[in-house]
């Protein structure tokens, strides 16, 4: 395409995606066809008619790395208005022009990102593109989309010459055809009718193709990037021209199928919901949600949740055991010395964690997870173990006591859940007991690491003080008072996002979900 290397050179700064340069490809070939860019959004308005457009791609063209909107207007005498969606569908991007205000048919396409764009697409000119040059991208977008639009975009008295002429031919060829109207494709009715479909109702029909296709779209795929809270209705341009989507719940009181309930969609761990649409050549494609865990995974994290529940379960029997029989009084203050050697195991055992969450064998974030285990490793090795006054605190106690039942709950609840086999009373505990663990268990940390500030700060334990050859300070007892604090932050976030799931595993949705 000739021209567009010193275009591309001009927009590089503003690059931030390959979807990005392949906007911009179109935005390049519609140019080069006559049209101007109006800005972004959806709707032509009056200012948009008035300030006659720009070649160049407008402000912000490339805010929303999930849906992009461009506005077109035709310079030449068919004054045409044109608007340029492109949808991000799992791995695959799908543009589409849509005439605005006018009768003819839109237009898709679909392609996957890697397709033509490769990664090192803010590099050098020769490197951007996969064939090393531009033009195999705009070949593709030419012959699917843009002549597309060209052949639909005809003036009037020739689509009717056209119109006329297709009737003849039909009628010419047999007298049982389907003569066409304007924009509907002839099909001959001695062919059997596509079955489409059918994949709904019949569970061994072809999976690929037209044939056998279902009919349910995902309007919210899982991927990386910005998400759409299905809660908050389906947001304008999120679901491509051409693709289905079926509500299956009853109609609202106003009568209008409007934000889908978030129970008809599938639930988290499954993975049989998958993205189907057509574009203009006829072809689909299918992206799955989320890859199913091997039986060696489940195995694997069946066996590290039975271990940590005993474990806990473990610790736990000790620590009541040791309230009962010597607890009274300040006996307590040695309930540390007859639990340390579990709580310590188990504790820095949850380590793994990390590395389950790193390797995908579960769906959380590897940092978050090191943040969740490191207040408590901070306790245990930080003050537990290195000052020993800091057991006698009253603190002790309770915190052992929430760690140990919180856990055990979770672990039994984790346990089963692998399996889709979680009981009732197991969800109620893991749901319910944190209102009255989490801030007994925050309480008993707080009161625990107080305990040991008068200590450290005498012993000026793991301090560094000036002068030194690195002209540096370090005071353990302020960084442990900087701990303290972030529990102001932090401790409200986890304790709200717990009441939040437990609303969403107990909660009234929960039960009519049961009913249905």
């Amino acid at each position: 395409m000739k021209g567009f290397e010193i275009f591309f050179e001009s927009i590089k700064s503003q690059l931030g995606s390959k979807l990005d340069v392949i906007t911009s490809v179109i935005h390049f070939m519609l140019v080069n066809d006559d049209f101007v860019c109006l800005g972004v959004g959806e709707e032509i308005t009056e200012s948009d008619k008035n300030n006659g457009g720009s070649e160049l791609l407008p402000t912000n063209w490339n805010q929303n790395q999930s849906v992009y909107s461009l506005k077109y207007h035709s310079v030449k005498p068919d004054k045409l208005n044109l608007l340029l969606k492109g949808v991000v569908a799992g791995d695959r991007f799908i543009i589409s022009l849509l005439p605005i205000n006018s009768s003819n048919n839109v237009h898709s396409v679909g392609l996957k990102r890697d397709q033509y764009v490769t990664d090192n697409f803010k590099g050098n000119y020769s490197e951007v593109f996969v064939n090393g040059n531009v033009d195999s991208l705009g070949d593709f977008l030419s012959k699917n989309l843009l002549n597309k639009l060209r052949e639909s975009v005809v003036p009037s008295s020739k689509e009717g010459q056209g119109q006329e002429e297709n009737k003849s031919n039909l009628l010419e060829t047999s007298p049982f055809s389907y003569i066409p109207h304007s924009g509907v494709p002839s099909y001959d009715p001695f062919q059997p009718f596509p079955d489409i479909g059918r994949r709904d109702l019949d569970p061994f029909a072809p999976g690929s193709g037209i044939g056998g296709g279902g009919m349910f779209f995902q309007p919210f795929p899982r991927q990386p990037g910005p998400q759409y809270d299905p809660n908050f209705g389906i947001r304008p341009g999120s679901i491509p021209p051409g693709a289905r989507f079926d509500p299956t719940g009853p109609l609202r009181p106003n009568g209008r199928f409007r934000n889908p309930n978030p129970d008809h969609f599938p639930p988290p761990d499954q993975s049989t919901s998958c993205v189907r649409m057509s574009s203009s050549s006829g072809t689909s494609s299918s992206t799955k949600v989320k890859k199913p865990q091997s039986l060696g995974a489940k195995l694997y994290l069946t066996g590290y949740n039975a271990v940590q529940f005993f474990g806990w379960g473990y610790g736990l029997v000790l620590a009541i055991q040791f309230l009962i029989t010597s607890g009274k009084g300040n006996n307590f203050r040695l309930l540390w010395e007859h639990c340390s050697t579990v709580l310590t195991i188990f504790q820095t055992l949850q380590l793994i964690e990390v590395g389950h969450a790193a390797v995908r064998l579960v769906p959380s974030s590897p940092i978050q997870t090191f943040i969740q285990i490191l207040s408590r490793l901070v306790l245990v090795w930080g003050v537990l173990i290195p000052v020993p006054e800091s057991r006698h605190s009253i603190g002790v106690p309770m915190l052992i006591i929430a760690w140990c039942i919180a856990e055990c709950t979770r672990y039994f609840y984790y346990g089963f859940h692998l399996h889709n086999a979680a009981p009732y009373f197991a969800t109620w505990l893991r749901y319910t007991l944190f209102i009255v663990l989490y801030p007994l268990g925050v309480s008993g940390e707080l009161f625990t690491t107080y305990s040991s500030l008068k200590t450290i700060s005498a012993k000026k334990m793991w301090s560094i003080e000036l002068p030194n050859a690195f002209n540096i300070s370090f005071y353990y007892d302020y960084i442990l008072i900087a701990f303290m604090l972030s529990y102001i932050h932090f401790f409200p976030q986890l304790y709200f996002f717990m009441l939040a799931q437990r609303k969403k595993f107990l909660g009234p949705n929960k039960s009519e979900k049961k009913s249905h």
